[in-house]
């Protein structure tokens, strides 16, 4: 194939619709697909690019040297990309990336995430975030803001706690819907993620996660209300363990920020371990 051919000419050649049972736009904006080889790229890493479809993200890749391992669950885009990238640094699996576990080494994984399972990707992905050094999704802007959002903010949610705990995260750019075919009618925003220190001890980090979806299960009830009840906590109990980390118990959620919420996990362990001395 030519050294670079127009996204619109790949998608033209691809000729066929978007399936939406895959819910694919395929991405045609030669400055926003720039834009996101270049970070996936600094990282100087193998890359994994999830949801390939007809190569324009793929072929910027492999065009500035770019080692490729694409995931691709449509079979018709799959015989695409070996006909078209055929003897590049391109390996293609058809498979599902929810059932895809990465091979021995550090990564780089970057993909247009289809919107209905794009939080399920990420977390999917948790478990190799020391081997994936850097990623590089695009979201719909509304699920973005939440991996961004402040506390006290309209957005923040389980995201924005279980985002900054294990990634340092950061926007990359706005995406507009004309940057797609088909056109969608949501407005998308693409993150970059690297591996950040986690602020508790690993085995704490299940009882973290447990935690902040207990106390986001309901947002509009205090965190006394939502924690009453969670291992074993009278309202009593739930209000002594969060003044002991300095949260008021008429607070909500949506008030706590990072450090608050592993305060409180650690606070949670210590009474566990003190009534199995007990």
């Amino acid at each position: 194939m030519p050294e670079n051919t127009s996204p619109q000419a790949l998608l033209q050649r691809f000729s066929r619709r978007a399936k939406k049972s895959l819910g694919q736009n395929f991405l045609i904006d030669e400055e926003v697909i720039e834009r996101i080889a270049d970070n996936v790229l600094a990282s100087k890493l193998p890359i994994i690019e999830i949801g390939p479809g007809c190569g324009a993200l793929t072929q910027a890749l492999l065009r500035h040297g770019g080692d490729v391992l694409a995931i691709e669950k449509d079979r018709d885009a799959v015989a695409f990309l070996k006909e078209t990238f055929n003897g590049q640094q391109l390996s293609v699996i058809e498979g599902d990336i929810l059932e895809f576990e990465p091979g021995p080494g550090d990564w780089a994984v970057v993909g247009n995430l289809p919107y209905n399972i794009s939080t399920q990707v990420y977390f999917h992905l948790l478990p190799h975030r020391a081997r994936i050094r850097r990623s590089v999704f695009m979201f719909q802007r509304e699920v973005a803001q939440r991996f961004v959002a402040t506390p006290r903010t309209p957005s923040y949610g389980i995201l924005s706690v279980f985002g900054p705990y294990y990634h340092k995260v950061r926007t990359v750019c706005q995406v507009q819907p004309g940057a797609f075919r088909p056109v969608p009618k949501v407005h998308s925003t693409v993150l970059s993620f690297q591996p950040a220190p986690g602020l508790l001890e690993p085995e704490l980090e299940s009882l973290l996660h447990q935690t902040v979806k207990r106390c986001f299960a309901n947002r509009r009830k205090t965190l006394t209300n939502n924690l009453k009840g969670y291992e074993g906590l009278e309202r009593d109990d739930v209000e002594v363990l969060l003044n002991t980390v300095g949260v008021r118990p008429n607070q909500r959620a949506e008030e706590l920020d990072l450090a608050a919420f592993c305060a409180l996990t650690k606070a949670l362990a210590s009474r566990a371990a003190g009534l199995a001395e007990s």
